[in-house]
């Protein structure tokens, strides 16, 4: 018998043009590249592309620069896992990742000094994430306000929407890689932060029966 396979990218579909550019602008390329342009990646399950280019050379800085604006993501981990405070500097264009401390096996009361030590050598901004069943969810970051008298802090739910869903956060980070919207510090062959490198470029996604990214 013959067989015969037949491959169509979505802008195939007439109608489709509008739909198909706001997917370029939300997925990371080699999402976008799989799931709209009908490609297949042998090398897809890696989802932060650009990482290399992302470096830009430089050290990262040890104080704030006067005129710029930083905000910092703080994870705090259960018992036995690690809490990371990554802060940013949010402006001028692009975003840079100026701080990464990561810690574990630490009291709640040495966390919270922490993190309110290098939010305030910022001057930075912080965005806790406060996912129910993890930590430090919203009475923790009440806790952060109260016990130091830090009041620029907020906690969103990454399983909701009006948080920002996590693969939605994760999609966004991406296309700002791909598209030099944020940048890291060093060079690629030696990073300023290499933990940080090794975890974007160790990220992956598959596709689930429902045809969904995970």
């Amino acid at each position: 018998g013959c067989r015969r396979t037949f491959c169509f990218p979505t802008w195939a579909r007439p109608g489709m043009t509008a739909f198909v550019e706001d997917m370029r602008k939300s997925l990371p390329n080699n999402v976008f590249r799989q799931e709209i342009g009908a490609e297949f990646l042998a090398d897809a399950a890696g989802y932060f592309l650009g990482i290399p280019q992302a470096h830009d050379g430089q050290p990262a800085p040890t104080a704030p620069v006067p005129g710029e604006r930083y905000t910092a993501g703080v994870d705090l981990a259960h018992t036995e896992d690690w809490s990371v405070i990554v802060v940013l500097r949010a402006k001028p264009k692009p975003m840079r990742v100026v701080v990464v401390e990561r810690f574990s096996r630490v009291d709640f009361g040495l966390s919270r000094s922490r993190v309110a030590a290098i939010c305030r050598k910022w001057d930075a901004d912080a965005l806790f994430d406060a996912t129910p069943g993890g930590f430090p969810s919203e009475v923790g970051v009440e806790a952060f306000k109260a016990g130091d008298g830090w009041k620029k802090i907020d906690g969103f739910d990454a399983r909701s929407n009006q948080g920002g869903r996590r693969e939605d956060l994760l999609a966004n980070l991406s296309v700002a890689i791909e598209q030099g919207e944020l940048t890291l510090p060093g060079r690629y062959e030696d990073p300023a932060f290499p933990v940080l490198t090794a975890e974007l470029e160790g990220r992956q996604y598959e596709i689930t029966a429902s045809g969904r990214p995970r």
